[in-house]
């Protein structure tokens, strides 16, 4: 009888998260009472509350509905997972606003590519200037960027009164990512580390690129003196020293079981320091 009620106490916890509907995001798993799903997001309550919350649709992977039903959402699973820059091109580009519903906003990125001549093709160019703009996005840790700004001048052959001059375009966009790191486990896994080494570092140079828009990896050991890890505007970020780099705060892009990586710029480039926990 001893057995049969503690089995019984056992299972009471298990039945009241059975009684409620699950939302899973990209990053956490909600115990809720969903209420609506309409055609961009999803209306839900948290237990003992009447307040009414939303979700959009490209943040949540699926519903477990509590009788038994599952609902799953392509939306969240289109934008792919970027794990390193060489992941750039699974980028996605959209001139569509309401796309970045719900997503996390990493910042601005731009690019430019100007073509060698005034013979240069200027699709290529395009192509390099686009290259360069995903490789941006893939540092900063997003999958998604809206295009806020693009112009393309072709070839102008130039003339009595006029300079030639090359082809060369311009994009402008705005990075995002539906997925973010696990702030909880990074400062935990984070905790008593006081200095961490960089051994591989990732840059890219801004500015007009004329014939070449791949990025540089430089193989160096690089010291980094740690102060302290925090979070701000939900993001994580060390407050740290790294020798020949004026910042003192660096925001943690991605992380896995073996390394994470940190960004920094300024006017001229973008670097990732790619560090592998200890």
């Amino acid at each position: 009888m001893k057995s049969f009620f503690t089995l019984l106490l056992l299972a009471l916890p298990l039945f009241g998260f059975a009684q409620l509907d699950t939302i899973y995001t990209n990053t956490e798993k909600i115990a809720c009472t969903v209420k609506e799903v309409t055609a961009d997001a999803v209306q839900f309550v948290y237990p003992g509350e009447t307040l009414s919350n939303s979700l959009y649709k490209n943040t949540i992977s699926k519903i477990a509905f509590r009788s038994g039903r599952t609902q799953l959402f392509s939306e969240s699973t289109s934008l792919n997972t970027i794990r390193s820059i060489e992941d750039f091109d699974k980028v996605t580009i959209t001139q569509v606003e309401g796309d970045t519903k719900g997503l996390f906003k990493l910042g601005e990125v731009s690019s430019s590519a100007r073509g060698g001549s005034v013979y240069s093709n200027v699709d290529k160019v395009k192509e390099r200037a686009m290259k360069k703009l995903k490789m941006e996005a893939a540092m900063r840790g997003a999958n998604l960027v809206y295009m806020a700004y693009q112009k393309t001048d072709g070839n102008q052959y130039g003339g009595y009164f006029q300079a030639a001059k090359a082809a060369e375009t311009i994009y402008t966009g705005v990075a995002y990512s539906n997925v973010m790191p696990n702030k909880d486990e990074f400062l935990k896994r984070m905790s008593g580390i006081s200095k961490v080494v960089s051994p591989q570092q990732i840059v890219l140079m801004k500015g007009m690129s004329i014939s070449k828009s791949e990025y540089e990896t430089i193989n160096f050991n690089v010291p980094i003196l740690i102060n302290r890890s925090y979070i701000e505007g939900g993001q994580i970020y060390l407050e740290a020293k790294i020798q020949g780099f004026e910042a003192t705060s660096f925001r943690v892009v991605r992380f896995d079981d073996k390394s994470f990586s940190l960004l920094n710029e300024d006017k001229k480039k973008v670097v990732n320091f790619i560090v592998p926990f200890n």
